[in-house]
């Protein structure tokens, strides 16, 4: 391997030397960065703009290790036993602006760690064991952009921490144990756009937690203990685009509780232990485009819960308690394109639930206790091309159900009562000019040995993934559908 890195070392680009070195040298012991290594292994250091010197057991970085690297963008120092951070180790590379010191033994953050580094955008602090950072840590890199403090040991985050970054646009403290924030935490960093604090220890989020944050975009709060949500605390969000709230404790969604989000196109509510949402509690959100409250305990839909989600596209309400879903609780949904509505418990559907969807092409209402549907259930579902109905308990269908689907595509039927009785539904139900010779050549599907010799003979009338139920000698197959 060296022979052939000698025989093409004059034709490769100086600044993948060094990445190349580095694979190369194989250390058994720990060692001191300095500039005596440096040298000893990499020729002509002041035209290097990259350095990565992952997994090489480096345990301590010499001050002067860097003198003359007057080029040097970026530094990547992952997976070494660093243990500390001397002041000024930094100091000659001012060029440099990306740090990476992930998955390091770094328990503390000391002033001046980052002397010097006064181009510095990105600085890749996570997966250590950092419990303190010295309030005046930063205040040398006033140009950073993009912070990664995750997967640390940190409790608190002091205000003045970030006291000279008022140009941070990114900040990821996810992964720590932050059990309370400040309400002045953010003052000094107002032009924050991503504020990722997953996986902490929050338990409340204040009226004014977020205050200072007009222009953030993407806030994640998922995996925290979050028992409640003051009113109006995102009230100065107004550009705030990405919320989610995954896995949380939340019981209650208030009508105040979301009010100024007006710019909010995801919302994630989904594992929480929600059984209450107040009558328009989303009324505000005119931009929103998908909202997930998957895994909560709502037993019942009101007809004016989704009041106000005008651009809504996507809705996921699967693995609730739901037995009821009121007439015309999604009416005003009208550019909804996706209905999730799965392992609830709901036995029969109000023939005006689905009114208005017109733009509707997939709905997913497995799992339920459906018995019976309304001739009318699907009578404004004209541009629905998907259909799930599997894992219910119909024993029979109207030939008139699905009529009005002009655009269906595919629909699960399995694991009902229907029997032989889907045989005369399709017969009857006129989906397809061809649906008589259809349902004639089903009835032969016995006459196959094998799953592959029926998907060929389907493919012949232009059907795909066509599986039908016991009655017809297979076990336990899946879908009916029409290409």
């Amino acid at each position: 391997m060296d022979r052939l890195y000698n025989r093409n070392r004059k034709k490769m680009p100086k600044i993948l030397k060094l990445f190349l070195f580095s694979a190369l040298i194989s250390i058994s012991r720990c060692i001191t960065l300095n500039k005596d290594y440096l040298e000893k292994n990499f020729e002509t250091l002041e035209n290097l703009k990259e350095i990565d010197l992952s997994q090489k057991r480096i345990d301590k970085i010499d001050s002067n290790a860097f003198r003359g690297l007057k080029k040097l963008e970026k530094l990547i120092f992952n997976n070494n036993p660093i243990t500390e951070i001397h002041p000024r180790t930094f100091e000659d590379v001012s060029s440099l602006k990306h740090l990476s010191l992930n998955q390091t033994q770094l328990k503390t953050i000391k002033r001046n760690a980052f002397k010097g580094l006064t181009g510095l955008e990105m600085l890749i602090l996570a997966n250590n064991k950092i419990n303190e950072i010295d309030e005046e840590a930063f205040e040398e890199i006033s140009s950073l952009k993009y912070l990664f403090l995750n997967g640390n040991q940190l409790k608190h985050l002091n205000p003045d921490l970030f006291r000279e970054l008022d140009g941070l646009n990114t900040l990821f403290v996810s992964n720590n144990s932050i059990a309370e924030i400040d309400e002045s935490t953010f003052e000094h960093i107002a032009n924050l756009e991503t504020l990722n604090l997953d996986w902490n220890l929050l338990k409340k989020i204040g009226s004014n937690t977020f205050k200072d944050l007009e222009y953030l975009d993407s806030l994640y709060l998922d995996n925290n203990q979050i028992t409640s949500i003051d009113a109006k605390s995102f009230k100065h969000l107004s550009y705030l685009s990405d919320l989610r709230l995954r896995s949380n404790r939340l019981h209650r969604i208030n009508a105040t509780t979301f009010e100024g989000l007006i710019s909010l196109k995801l919302l994630d509510l989904s594992h929480n232990q929600i059984d209450t949402i107040e009558p328009n509690s989303f009324g505000s959100l005119g931009k929103l485009l998908r909202l997930d409250l998957d895994g909560n305990k709502l037993k019942k839909i009101d007809s004016k819960i989704f009041s106000g989600l005008s651009s809504l596209h996507y809705l996921l309400i699967n693995y609730n308690k739901i037995t009821e879903i009121n007439p015309n609780s999604f009416a005003n949904l009208t550019k909804l394109n996706t209905l999730f509505l799965g392992f609830n418990r709901f036995s029969k559907i109000d023939p005006q639930t689905f009114k208005g969807l017109k733009n509707l092409e997939v709905l997913w209402i497995f799992h339920n206790f459906i018995g019976e549907l309304d001739k009318n259930t699907f009578a404004d579902l004209s541009g629905l091309k998907f259909l799930d109905l599997s894992h219910n308990k119909l024993s029979k269908i109207d030939p008139e159900l699905l009529k009005p689907l002009k655009s269906i595509n595919l629909i699960r039927l399995n694991d009902n009562s229907l029997g032989p009785n889907i045989v005369s539904y399709v017969k009857k139900s006129g989906m397809d000019e061809d649906s008589e010779e259809m349902a004639d050549k089903i009835q032969e599907v016995g006459k196959f040995k094998s799953l592959s010799d029926w998907d060929l003979f389907m493919k012949q009338f232009g059907i795909y993934f066509v599986f039908i139920h016991l009655f017809f000698g297979f076990s336990n197959l899946v879908l009916l559908s029409r290409s």
